[in-house]
């Protein structure tokens, strides 16, 4: 008898930063969540070890729960389990999902997980999928419930067996609820925030837009023992790469999970590019098989609810006071000189959703410190000054050739260096 490995099943593994939207559910669910609290991202210390963001640990300043969750920050996760959730309520979340068993599908072989909650650095990296391993299957599981309205379904594979000479039901399966994790306010919520994922120009998951259908996910990029030396294996494909996704969000008919282990990447190609490649393919034949029908552009809106606005025209006004507008308009403004504004990027009537950084130009101008910023937030800058830009690598500014501070004008050359976001996620403090 020839046996084959169900990798879905069978194959337990550190699941990256899918995790984060089970830590997210439970900190909604248990109301110490604020996504408009703001925290400084970058590094979070546990013991003698340090927690880093993805894009070598600088961060992007003080930003928003909600930017955090977009931006898939190890420190925003870090702190709702560490100081907000507290390890108890998190280890009872992790079961409550299912986490701590077998799902029981009906299929052989299928593996149990590893859940290390035994001390405060495995409860911390658990939070944002390090350390403990789950199986595809768990996953998809606990995704129900934020599929679900909050209640969790036992998955299936045969739908029944029926004699085909009498055409009698031998055995039938029926959709079995097997928990109810959190509420449906809850699931909403999360829901909404995986769609800004996939939305917001801040988001790790543009890519895997679908062109009529909107959808929601969260992106994981798992870190790949070595057994050599105990550590993790380091260069940028020696990872697992993976995408938790739902389509319709708003209302999901789907729950895709997909993972690729070291995959052969071509120059600077992203380990999430050959994910969106199956996934978007997949996604659209399921919904039409299923007979959902593409979203009109009012739908998509009404589905997506995003703060969407219009650009205003801030062109010879005072930068002070443009700054406190741009403010309550949710906006990220970078300022960019003192007096009147010459120059603003994005330009009036243009679209922008909340969180997105404005630029604005007055006299004077000093180089900002770059370090985190994205190949996208780079070319507006760039753009709105005609520098002489030259980057080498892809990701995030991890260097810039001008340092913060100096003076800057029109024409003058900027050289960047950016590194994609596979940064080791804890290593030990040598400070």
């Amino acid at each position: 008898i020839e046996y084959f490995l169900n990798d879905p099943i069978a194959n337990a593994f550190e699941p990256g930063s899918t995790m984060k939207v089970f830590t997210l559910a439970a900190a909604i669910n248990e109301g110490v969540y604020n996504g408009k609290e703001y925290f400084q991202s970058g590094k979070y210390s546990v013991g003698s070890s340090d927690i880093k963001d993805h894009n070598g640990g600088f961060g992007w300043g003080s930003i928003t729960f909600d930017e955090g969750f977009e931006r898939s920050s190890n420190v925003a996760f870090s702190i709702l389990e560490d100081q907000l959730l507290k390890p108890d309520k998190f280890k009872q979340y992790m079961n409550k999902f299912g986490f701590n068993q077998k799902t029981g599908i009906d299929l052989p072989g299928e593996s149990k997980n590893t859940l290390l909650l035994n001390t405060q650095i495995q409860q911390v990296t658990t939070s944002f999928g390090q350390g403990s391993t789950v199986t595809p299957i768990q996953l998809i599981q606990a995704a129900t419930a934020i599929a679900n309205d909050g209640k969790m379904m036992q998955p299936y594979i045969v739908d029944k067996v029926v004699n085909p000479t009498i055409k009698q039901v031998i055995m039938e399966n029926q959709p079995k609820e097997i928990g109810n994790p959190i509420k449906k306010e809850t699931a909403d919520e999360v829901r909404n925030l995986m769609e800004r994922v996939i939305t917001s120009s801040k988001g790790t998951g543009t890519m895997y837009k679908v062109d009529g259908y909107p959808i929601g996910g969260k992106t994981g990029t798992a870190q790949i023992p070595n057994p050599e030396n105990g550590r993790y294996m380091e260069g940028k494909e020696n990872y697992i790469f993976s995408f938790l996704g739902m389509a319709p969000i708003d209302d999901p008919e789907l729950i895709v999970y997909l993972a690729i282990k070291q995959p052969k990447l071509k120059g600077d190609e992203y380990g999430a590019q050959p994910l969106a490649e199956i996934f978007k393919p997949v996604v659209k034949n399921s919904l039409e098989y299923l007979k959902v029908k593409p979203y009109t552009e009012k739908q998509m809106a009404d589905a997506t609810k995003r703060s969407q606005l219009k650009v205003q025209n801030y062109v010879n006004q005072s930068m002070d006071t443009v700054e406190n507008s741009v403010k309550k308009e949710k906006l990220q403004p970078i300022i960019l000189g003192e007096g009147k504004i010459i120059k603003q990027y994005p330009q009036s009537g243009e679209v922008m959703s909340e969180g997105d950084r404005i630029f604005l130009l007055g006299k004077n101008a000093i180089m900002p410190n770059l370090q985190g910023w994205s190949m996208r937030d780079v070319m507006y800058f760039s753009k709105l000054l005609k520098l002489d830009l030259k980057t080498t690598g892809t990701g995030y500014v991890t260097s810039q050739s001008v340092e913060k501070g100096q003076d800057i004008q029109e024409g003058d050359a900027l050289i960047l260096e950016l590194e994609p976001p596979l940064q080791p996620l804890a290593e030990a403090n040598t400070n």
